[in-house]
């Protein structure tokens, strides 16, 4: 009698310490995602007020041959101030046409017309992406949305990189 009663009770204390290190699981897992989603959301906005810029609006529909080095000053410094791993200007092929990360591992005149935040931002929407482009490079998540002219016909695109090393850093 003692035996089964002694296997009864211990295998209730377990179910209880599992159930609850389930409630403690979901609690953090639920408290990590609304700091990711938190620390995203200051990128997420970003190339959707840039989009509105006139003068990144009006750079896609120039001569692609013509210099962009003013316009990827002004991205560097607009990723310098937000914490923007890069900041990458589109034409509506795909192209680089200005980065700010202009003067070193620059991505001027590489296509992404085939990564799926740029599919989606060519198709009206705020795109999304995660990428590791080298085994070296760190990891990052973009944020893609449209250049429109005035008439509003999408004309290119602004993507937005964050550094996901650095949101792993501030959550620990």
């Amino acid at each position: 009698l003692a035996a089964p009663l002694h296997w009864g009770g211990g295998r209730r204390s377990y179910s209880d310490a599992l159930d609850q290190l389930v409630v403690r699981g979901q609690g953090n897992l639920s408290l990590a995602s609304d700091r990711l989603v938190s620390q995203f959301g200051r990128y997420r906005q970003l190339p959707v007020v840039l989009s509105d810029n006139p003068v990144l609006r009006d750079a896609v529909v120039r001569d692609p041959n013509e210099s962009f080095q003013n316009i990827s000053v002004f991205l560097e410094r607009a990723a310098d101030v937000t914490g923007a791993l890069d900041i990458l200007l589109l034409d509506r092929s795909g192209k680089t046409l200005a980065a700010a990360n202009w003067q070193d591992d620059s991505f001027i005149g590489v296509n992404f017309s085939e990564r799926p935040d740029f599919v989606r931002a060519m198709n009206g929407a705020l795109g999304f992406y995660h990428s590791q482009e080298n085994a070296d490079d760190p990891r990052g998540f973009y944020f893609t949305t449209a250049l429109r002219d005035d008439a509003g016909d999408i004309t290119g695109g602004i993507s937005v990189k964050v550094d996901l090393e650095v949101l792993e850093v501030e959550w620990r």
